[in-house]
Formats: structure tokens, sequence, C-alpha cells
């Protein structure tokens, strides 16, 4: 018997509504005139600006004014509402400021369905969420302070323990240099402020730490290797090389021939892919791997440029080069020339690529504070993830070894090199100074689940940009506990009866991150979350850009046969 009585008391709120309504438009009718009201509305529907309005509001209460001054009845034509219907027409003016107060006022009456009032409730958290943004974007920028990082001013979130290394100070979000190390994760679609982000972390990272920077971006964006260029000039980091690939014109010259001779096999072995390939092409690969061993293992050194390496893969020169080695001489005499054209065949197609940009007259990583690689992976896809198998790998022998400051690393669009291993490559550097930012689009674009967790767990600070699918990272920020009410439907209606129960609920709403604004983010560290609004750099004041070089091939000195040795004997 509830629910039907429950529908008589809506029906009665209705009619009651109705009444009131019908009331007040008689009234207005009746004091105001129907003239008067046709002239309002049509004068509405013009939609008049506010100026307009106002002055013929001033003129209307002027005339009216006199008019009641020198009327002989004083008073008593107020009392006569027909008597006003022709005298109530010039304040049509008046009319028009108070029709859009009886209608809201007519709404609120009005009773509400259910998908009404849950409407008008996310109309009312938007505006407020609109409200807080804007409030926090006019806060006042905190001094900076060695070893925090001041990367945005905070809306809303919770509240960090000190062994987090996030604080707040001033409304401001601050970041400890220690939580770098353990490494960040930086997830938004295109235009929801990442690169400026980037800018942020580089610029505050610059300015509290002796860090160096290291850059490499996925999308060749000039502008911004230009701005973190400058930004590390005038903060004392010199002038930083731009390494280019996928340009009209090459950049800086890398050296990644850096290192001992097993560090140089590892990056052809990586530059190669050799350890990409399954089932019966792992014979090529473990081939190709004992070739490329002969090649960085020969007595005279290991190779520092391509158009060495490429000398270098040849019976003749490996025979000449092993002379006095009897059992890998011998090894090399069984070789047929079909092994050899198939390393050939492998290391050519890159060795064309990066012999006029990469060779040992360029930059190493331990000589400059600050470089960048700057990638179009769009235009030389395989050609840029190659590269960057190449450079990991040349990182790797960096840490810890020829490394001589604490460093930062920052890969942007990560997820178009799918470089799996970038997951090596974090845990060594942990505890070795080197903090890795890795940024993405789409957490997706790391291809395979078991990649995809990997990196979410060994970067320890999320932060989530606005993003179609912010599930994976969202989730990270855990739940709390919130009261959450039910209430009985019936046709549409709530019928006035529920319960109300407590339940965990994500701290982060899916529709929420979905819908944030550029420069908004949530950060997220341990099952802590906070809302904040990043705060853009100031204006960067340029230097030239980097000037374009190009290596000069030079010739490769012949290995020097020996007309003494004599040549092992034949096995019978």
């Amino acid at each position: 018997m509830s629910i039907p009585s429950y529908q008589n008391r809506n029906h009665e709120k209705e009619l009651e509504w109705l009444l009131f309504t019908g009331i007040a438009l008689l009234l207005l009718v009746a004091y105001l005139g129907i003239f008067t009201l046709t002239v309002a509305f049509l004068f509405n529907k013009f939609k008049p600006s506010k100026w307009l309005i106002a002055s013929l509001s001033i003129v209307s209460i002027l005339l009216y004014t006199v008019t009641f001054i020198f009327y002989q009845h004083g008073l008593s034509f107020w009392l006569i509402p027909p008597r006003l219907w022709w005298f109530s027409i010039p304040a049509f003016p008046l009319v028009t400021l108070l029709i859009p107060g009886v209608v809201m006022f007519s709404r609120f009456l009005k009773p509400k369905s259910q998908q009404e009032q849950l409407a008008e409730w996310e109309r009312l958290q938007e505006a407020q969420r609109v409200l807080l943004a804007k409030k926090t974007k006019k806060r006042t920028e905190i001094k900076s302070s060695k070893a925090e990082l001041r990367l945005g001013a905070i809306e809303v979130g919770d509240y960090f323990p000190d062994h987090l290394g996030i604080g707040e100070k001033e409304g401001w979000l601050t970041i400890n240099e220690g939580v770098l190390d353990q490494h960040l994760f930086v997830l938004g679609t295109t235009g929801a402020g990442k690169s400026e982000t980037i800018k942020r972390l580089v610029y505050e990272i610059l300015q509290a730490t002796n860090r160096n920077i290291y850059l490499v971006d996925g999308k060749g964006d000039e502008q911004l290797a230009n701005d973190i260029r400058s930004l590390a000039y005038h903060h004392n980091r010199g002038i930083a090389p731009v390494f280019k690939l996928g340009f009209d014109k090459f950049g800086a010259t890398y050296n990644g021939f850096k290192g001992h001779p097993t560090d140089i096999y590892n990056r052809l072995c990586a530059l190669i892919g050799t350890t990409e390939v399954e089932g019966n092409a792992q014979w090529f690969a473990d081939l190709n791997r004992d070739l490329l061993q002969l090649i960085c293992y020969a007595p005279i050194g290991a190779p520092r440029n391509f158009e060495q390496v490429l000398s270098r893969i040849s019976k003749k020169w490996l025979s000449d080069a092993f002379k006095d080695n009897e059992s890998e001489l011998e090894a090399i005499e069984r070789l047929e020339r079909s092994h050899i054209q198939g390393l050939v065949h492998r290391i050519r197609p890159m060795a064309r690529e990066f012999m006029p940009c990469v060779g040992e007259d360029g930059f190493a990583l331990e000589e400059t504070r600050c470089a960048i690689f700057s990638m179009r992976v769009q235009s030389v896809g395989d050609t840029a993830q190659r590269f960057l198998d190449f450079l990991v790998e040349d990182l790797k022998d960096f840490i810890g070894k020829r490394q001589t400051h604490p460093s930062v690393l920052i890969i942007d669009e990560f997820g178009q090199f799918s470089n799996k291993n970038i997951t090596a490559l974090l845990s060594l550097a942990r505890s070795s100074k080197l903090a890795v930012i890795l940024a993405t689009q789409d957490v997706a674009s790391l291809n395979d689940e078991k990649t995809k967790k990997l990196i979410l767990a060994n970067t320890r600070t999320k932060l989530l940009m606005a993003t179609d699918f912010p599930e994976d990272v969202a989730l990270l920020a855990g739940t709390i506990y919130q009261p959450e009410s039910s209430a009985q439907l019936y046709e549409g209606d709530t019928t006035g009866m529920g319960n109300v129960r407590i339940q965990h609920a994500f701290k982060i709403d899916m529709n929420e991150a979905a819908k944030l604004q550029p420069g908004q983010a949530f950060l997220i560290r341990q099952r802590h979350a906070a809302k904040i609004q990043i705060r853009q750099i100031p204006e960067v004041v340029q230097i030239e850009p980097q000037a374009e070089e190009r290596r000069q091939q030079k010739p490769v000195k012949k290995y020097a046969r020996s007309k003494t040795r004599k040549r092992p004997r034949p096995l019978n």
C-alpha cells in the first residue's frame, strides 16, 4: 500500500505546483495587463543587452515617479488593476527582469523526478569543480627550496605521510628529490598538458637539484627540445646537444661506442634484435652473437664506429685479427660465406642510418650535463625503436660506471618505442641515482600485459592526466569508506523508502579523470592521491637552436696480414 499512497502524494504535489503557477500568472495579468506582458515577452525574445534593459528601466521608474506625484487620486488607482493596464505598458523593461525570476521560482517549486535530481546534482558538482579549479589557478606560487620540487597547486586530496616524500606547502604539492629515484609515470592523451608537465618537472629539477637531464622525445617536438635546451643553459648545465632522427637535417653527433668491448657487444646485439627471435631463427641469432663477439673482442680492441663494425664482418679480417689464437682461428675457418652475409644484412641497414650521426667523434653521456634525443617515431618507427634499444644498453653501461652526477632520464611517448629493456633499466637505475620519468598517451600502447604491470610496479609515483582510458592507473589510488544510499523507485520516481550502507568506493572517479582540464592531474603514490593543477613555467628565454652536424665517414685501415703465419692443417 506504500507505493500507491506515495504516488497519490506525488500527484498532489504536482497539482499544488500547477495551482500556484496559475495563481501567479493570474496576478501578473491582473495587475500588469495582457498588453504589458505581451510586450515584455516579445522584448525578451530578442535577448536585449543588460545595459539596454537597465537604461529603459530607469526611464520607466522616472516616468512612474512623476505620474505618481501629480496624479489627482493619489494611491487610489493602484487599487484598481484594470485602470493600470494602459498605464503599465511603459513598465515592460521592469517586467522583462521579473519574468526570468518567476520562471526560476516556478522551476524550483516543481516536483522533480529521480533523473532530474541526478542531473541537477551532477551540474552542481561540475560547477563546484570549475570554481575550485579557478581558485587553484590563482594561488600564488611558493618559493623554491633545495631538494624539493614544486609541481602544482592542490585542489583536493589525501594527506600524504612524511615517509612518502610528498608534502603540502602553502597549498602547493611538493616532491622530495628522493622520490624521483623511485621513478615517475605520466599518463595523458594529446592536449592533456603532458609536454608542459615535462617542462615543469625539468624546470624544478634544474632549480632544486644538481642532477643531469637526459630527454628522449618520441614525438620529435622541436619546440620542446629547444625549451629544455634553453632551460639547461640558464641553469648552468651548459649547451645541451640535440641528437635528431627522422628530420631533414641531422643534429648533434652521438658517441654510442663508449665503454668496454662487452658493453659495445651488448649494444650491437640489442640493435639487431638477437634476443627477440624464437624457434628455428634462434640458431641464426646464436651465430650472429658468435660473430659479434669476435668483432668486439678482437685483440686490437672493440669497434668505435659503424664503419669499423662493417669492415670487420669478413672472414679475411677475422682471420688476420685472430692469427695468434689457434682455437678461434679454427672456428673462423669453418665459417661459411652465408653465415657472415646474414650478419651483414642485419647490420648494414642500421649502419647506413646511423653512420652520419653516431660515432666516436660525437658527445658521450658522461661528457655533457644535459642531452636531448629527438626522434620522429611516426616516420622512422623501426629505426627509432632499434636506436632506443642501442641507447638503453649504453645507459645500462653508463649507470654506476661512467656516471659522474645523479641524473634524470625522461622518455616521452615511451609507448611508441615498445622497448622491454626499459623494465630492466628501471630496476638497475634505482640504486644508482638515475631517476626515470616515463610518459605515454595510453597504457594500452605498452602492448602486452606483463610489460604494463612491470612498468606500473617499478614506477612508484604516477601522474594521471586526461585520458579516455584512466582505469589501469586510477585504480592504483585505492579506495575509501563512504556512505552509499539507495532509494526505492516506482515508475521512475522515489517512493520515500531506502537504506544507507558504508562500503568501499574508488578515490578517483573514472568520469572525472577522463574530463580533466589541460594541466590538471591526479598524483598517485602508494594508495594516496591528490588532484593538482600543474603550473606552467615562466616564459623560456631561447638560445640558438642546435646546428646541423654530420660525420665524415672515415676510411678503415685494413688489418695487416702476417707473411710468416702458418695456416692450420685441415682436419682429416
